[in-house]
């Protein structure tokens, strides 16, 4: 994913699964289109890989409590 949007859960008392989905809401007010693809540290991957609203995606250099949230672009094959 080149482009999207940096969340960070500041709420300590949020479970991560509410956060997401705050993340999901401002995205799509934001940017007018739903988002599809979520990276996530991999310690936040469990409690997440239920949400069926989103592709969770675990990624290592993802910070604790941050997403990393926006479009998966699939870039047309080059034809020559």
């Amino acid at each position: 994913m080149e482009k999207g949007m940096m969340w960070c859960k500041d709420d300590k008392k949020e479970s991560m699964t509410d956060s997401l989905k705050k993340a999901f809401d401002y995205y799509s007010d934001k940017y007018g289109s739903k988002p599809d693809t979520c990276y996530v540290n991999p310690n936040a991957f469990d409690e997440l890989n239920s949400v069926d609203y989103i592709n969770i995606v675990s990624a290592k250099s993802i910070l604790r409590n941050n997403f990393w949230i926006g479009n998966e672009e699939i870039l047309p094959l080059d034809k020559k």
